[in-house]
């Protein structure tokens, strides 16, 4: 699944891109940041 991400600036657009560009894998980050921080599902 590709999910797109857009970065905003002061109302400006700064990054756009899509979870495909992204150097690590989502799981992967994922399973990085809940090390550190308690993550709850939306």
């Amino acid at each position: 699944m590709v999910i797109g991400i857009r970065t905003w600036h002061n109302d400006i657009a700064v990054q756009d891109g899509t979870t495909a560009d992204m150097v690590l894998p989502v799981a992967q980050l994922i399973s990085y940041l809940s090390t550190y921080f308690t993550l709850h599902p939306r």
